[in-house]
């Protein structure tokens, strides 16, 4: 006879099993469908198959995505598949793209998808900021200042970008016999590209000594850290299950925003309080915070028509732009340095590269002459660094998918295809970025890098499968239907001029002072659900080059 202790463990191992099945059923459970002719891409025959299929995209979305992308998105058909919180999302062929981009947000919007693929709904704590607004407020300051007026912030940031290059790279290790050193990739491009997207933000405020510096960049930094590890995590969980767990992960969100608002707020208000001064005050001329209160009363952006937005409103703004430029640049920056150190030696593009930077920026004539880092004419003349970092880009994109957008039109959309395939409300539709970035149809040798793949005279000019040439959009910045790297459509990545302007200038500096050499094979690409995360542990070797003596020897 079995006794109360047997039969309550027998109990436990039948309830709870169930209970087990009930809840993954209820997490995974998917309330809009899209048309039964769409195939559904990763779902096996197997017991909980949404469950699962939702699961293994969290590690193995890239590997999912190509195969419906080959298998259905190439023959000019959409499919579906799940994302790790299992939201179904259609994924478009590329010919529905620009008809994709062109509906109105009253249509197809994409503030649903941030408040819960970014976490946004969850994470977000400014009782002033709300989302749209923000959205609309960086939009206009990265088109009235970050790109109507960037030549004014070139001196800035190539003050920022040498300091942070040299510093980087010379602190992180000792340099052997040889010259040659080994310095973490990411690591450097960390403490390149954050200091120079502060010096612009933050203008004066972000400090002359190296104490006051460290000071505000560290804390800003943690804040931005533990919110991209936040928005991940909450990001993937299944909708039930956000909630819950974004309040524990607000608890460490809130101390980090609370120390960095303690920073930037007093930096904001003594800004503010000095307006009255000519712009010739700040020897950069940049004023971005001043910038953002005119903006204010221009817009109405944070406050009625005609007044300034308070400086914790600004501050927040900043946050929001440091979090939605940073890191991304830093990741761009760091493929782009391995894409080239790990370029088949025939190619000589670091050598190419070194060449048209010293003759634009640098200056054969007189290597110590800075005057044309300042100058937006010389980065324009760039070419082969333009074809170099769209080429990069174009093989290692943020996202294996993109632009996704929610169907808020209440009785759907109609796809333009032979189908008439509906898109119910509520849906998600998306583009698959990676699949089109490898189709060999628009890149042959998609799977290699070809840092000069955009430039008329590396090679002969090849018709692509939608009529154009490549060499017609050489411009790293310019999205194309087959071109995502930035998004695509009046929703682009409105500061991708600042961030190739930054890419650049990492590139040139990097080419014309140091010799640099890769340190063992080049890293896989890693995935975490959508997002293509950075190689954090790759290397390589630097070197001090001679810059003087190797101008005057035309090297």
């Amino acid at each position: 006879m079995l006794g109360n202790d047997t039969l309550l463990i027998i109990a436990i191992g039948l309830v709870l099993p169930s209970g087990v099945i009930l809840a993954l059923q209820y997490l995974f459970r998917q309330e809009i469908s899209f048309p039964k002719h769409v195939p559904v891409v990763g779902v096996r025959d197997e017991m909980f198959s949404v469950a699962r299929a939702s699961c293994r995209q969290l590690t193995n979305g890239m590997t999912t995505l190509l195969e419906g992308y080959r298998n259905h998105a190439q023959h000019n058909r959409p499919f579906v598949l799940y994302d790790p919180s299992a939201q179904q999302e259609l994924l478009l062929p590329v010919q529905h793209i620009r008809w994709f981009s062109e509906q109105p947000d009253i249509k197809l919007n994409s503030l649903g998808v941030r408040e819960e693929r970014h976490a946004v709904r969850y994470l977000h704590m400014g009782d002033q900021v709300e989302l749209e607004s923000t959205t609309r407020f960086i939009r206009y300051a990265c088109n009235d200042r970050l790109n109507r007026h960037l030549e004014d912030l070139q001196g800035v940031l190539y003050g920022e970008i040498r300091r942070g290059i040299d510093s980087a790279f010379e602190r992180q290790s000792q340099a052997k016999d040889d010259g040659w050193r080994e310095v973490s990739l990411h690591g450097s491009m960390q403490e390149v590209v954050f200091p120079a997207m502060c010096r612009v933000f933050l203008g004066k405020g972000l400090g002359d000594s190296d104490g006051e510096r460290a000071r505000v960049l560290t804390t800003f930094q943690w804040y931005l850290m533990a919110m991209g590890l936040s928005t991940i995590f909450i990001g993937e969980l299944p909708r039930v299950l956000k909630g819950l767990v974004a309040r524990v992960v607000r608890v460490p969100l809130a101390y980090y925003r609370t120390k960095t608002l303690q920073v930037l707020v007093p930096l904001v208000e003594s800004r503010l309080s000095s307006r009255t001064k000519q712009a010739s005050d700040d020897e950069d001329g940049s004023n971005f915070i001043d910038h953002c209160a005119k903006l204010s009363e221009k817009r109405a952006v944070g406050g009625r028509s005609g007044e300034t937005a308070a400086p914790e409103l600004i501050a927040e703004w900043i946050m929001m732009l440091g979090f939605a430029g940073s890191s991304s640049t830093i990741i761009q920056a760091t493929n782009l340095l391995l894409d080239l150190v790990h370029a088949p030696p025939e190619l000589e593009a670091l050598q190419r590269l070194r060449h048209e930077a010293e003759t634009t920026v640098h200056g054969l004539g007189d290597p110590n002459d800075n005057s044309k880092w300042t100058q937006a004419s010389s980065f324009r003349e760039q070419i082969l660094a333009d074809s170099a970092i769209r080429e990069s880009l174009r093989l290692h994109p943020i996202l294996i998918k993109g632009l996704t957008k929610e169907v808020v039109a209440p009785n759907g959309l109609e796809l333009p295809d032979d189908n008439h395939t509906h898109l119910p409300a509520g849906s998600w539709v998306g583009v698959p970025v990676l699949g089109i970035h490898q189709d060999e149809r628009f890149y042959p040798q998609a799977a290699e890098y070809q840092p000069f793949r955009f430039v008329k005279d590396a090679k002969p000019s090849h018709t692509t499968a939608t009529g154009g040439t490549y060499e017609d959009e050489p411009e790293a910045a310019k999205p194309t239907t087959t071109y995502l790297g930035f998004g695509y459509g009046r929703h682009a990545c409105p500061g991708r001029w600042f961030a190739v302007l930054i890419l650049k200038m990492i590139l040139s500096y990097v080419t014309v002072h140091y010799d640099i050499q890769p340190t063992g094979p080049p890293p896989q690409t890693n995935v975490l659900g959508d997002a293509v995360l950075p190689p954090f542990r790759a290397t390589m070797k630097v070197r001090r080059r001679k810059v003087a003596q190797t101008a005057r020897d035309g090297v």
